[in-house]
């Protein structure tokens, strides 16, 4: 959380930085980065990011042996990004949620949009 950056191979799971210690699996820590992102300005707050961890690391830490303790090939979500795949007439109700925000602006629980989809039909002529 020092803000160094260290380029990995996308076989390399963990971040562990080579200049204060720090140690959590990528993916983990990219979501939790991901609160401290200013969508507009497409910048991080590191500060801010360092300044709540404290509160978040058990809750980090516990995701991390949770998900180590499956293999990717059997790991499965109990929810899927797409609720009432198929509503009718081509049309898909997809939820979605905020990636990030700032303190200050309220949580959007249930964001839903609607995607309209009409296969091309064909003309015999």
């Amino acid at each position: 959380m020092c803000g160094n950056k260290q380029k990995k191979s996308l076989s390399q799971r963990v971040h562990h930085c080579s200049v204060c210690g720090f140690k959590m699996q990528r993916d983990i820590l990219s979501a939790y980065l991901s609160r401290y992102v200013d969508p507009k300005e497409e910048t991080l707050s590191i500060e801010e990011a360092r300044n709540s961890y404290s509160g978040m690391e058990q809750s980090l830490l516990d995701g991390w042996q949770h998900g180590s303790n499956q293999s990717a090939s059997t790991a499965t979500s109990s929810k899927s990004p797409i609720s009432g795949s198929n509503i009718g007439n081509g049309v898909e109700r997809i939820s979605s949620k905020p990636i990030a925000r700032k303190e200050s602006e309220p949580v959007r629980v249930d964001e839903t949009c609607v995607a309209s989809w009409n296969p091309p039909t064909s003309v015999v002529g």
